[in-house]
């Protein structure tokens, strides 16, 4: 496996001669590996390993690294700046991938008129609860519901944007925008998508990468900490992160059969003590909302029913074991 990745990654060291450090560079592979998604945080929108997610993580690596000065992962510490820098040339993706769609939809939009965008949007949105590619349709969903919400560009406008370049990019930052803020309008069920959202978000998600890091290099750092979002924001939207201090509360973590409470299904009861049972199960139980006989899942551009969200909601650790004693 070493091998693998020095081959990998060698062309880093014709760029940095005696600066490449293979040990490093695992120690990068490793964090990269984070941004599809694991036990602990989401993926990031459509980095998908099964539409190339790793290769492009891996030649944008490869593209700024020599310029760092440094590696992004430290021991298991992140190099916020590097780290930062990293991200904002992986951000590029988010342009290109919305570049794809946005030209399509605009290519639909002129053929079909504005008065069908509504219709359209929802049908996207019902084909895409539907399909075995559940990627793409959700990409058009957002994208129609986004041209549906978004302010208007009339034919005039879009005449002298020809003409003009830089128009013609607001045009297109302004559309990517709330295409965005259709995302986290429609997942997270923000009503308005300000900078103190988009910075939380920024924080809660290199926060969530840290904290695997320690886990990973040094053991828990925290007991109570968990990613509080069901899904994670835009490459493009995590920014500014740099100068974040992030501090973490050691906890105590839960007794055994409080995380088997935790992690299982009430279907799964029988893994528990008889005398435990009843919580999962029973409507005078305390804790019974957070075993839902009905919930939603979303694919949120994976195929397989396995790999989709689980949408149901995060426990309230201080009130739950409260209510439990």
């Amino acid at each position: 496996m070493r091998e693998y990745i020095d081959y990998e990654f060698s062309e880093l060291k014709n760029k940095m001669g005696s600066d490449y450090d293979l040990e490093r560079v695992i120690d990068d592979w490793i964090l990269m590996g984070f941004l599809v998604g694991n036990d602990f945080i989401p993926h990031l929108p459509n980095l998908h390993i099964n539409h190339d997610a790793l290769p492009l993580l891996y030649k944008t690596y490869m593209s700024v690294l020599p310029s760092l000065g440094g590696y992004l992962n430290e021991n298991g510490h992140l190099n916020l700046r590097n780290f930062e820098k990293y991200l904002e040339k992986l951000a590029e993706f988010d342009r290109e991938h919305f570049n794809e769609v946005f030209v399509d939809l605009k290519w639909f939009e002129s053929k079909v008129g504005n008065k069908y965008l509504n219709e359209a949007a929802g049908l996207a949105a019902e084909r895409e609860a539907a399909s075995k590619d559940g990627r793409k349709n959700e990409d058009s969903a957002l994208c129609l519901a986004s041209l549906t919400t978004s302010e208007k560009v009339t034919g005039e406008e879009k005449a002298a944007a020809a003409d003009d370049e830089e128009e013609e990019d607001d045009i297109f930052e302004t559309e990517f925008r709330q295409y965005k803020r259709t995302y986290y309008m429609s997942k997270i069920g923000v009503d308005v998508v300000s900078d103190e959202f988009l910075a939380n978000q920024a924080k809660c998600y290199v926060e969530g990468i840290q904290w695997i890091l320690h886990y990973y290099y040094h053991g828990v750092q925290s007991w109570s900490w968990y990613y509080p979002y069901h899904y994670a924001p835009y490459l493009s939207d995590i920014r500014n992160v740099s100068g974040l201090k992030l501090t973490f509360e050691h906890g105590q973590p839960f007794m055994p059969f409080q995380q088997l409470l935790a992690v299982l299904p009430a279907a799964s009861m029988e893994l528990l003590p008889e005398c435990y049972r009843h919580l999962m199960t029973s409507e005078s139980s305390a804790i019974i909302e957070y075993y839902p006989l009905d919930f939603k899942t979303d694919l949120n551009g994976k195929q397989q029913e396995w790999e989709a969200v689980v949408l149901i909601p995060f426990i309230d650790e201080v009130n739950a074991q409260f209510e439990m004693k």
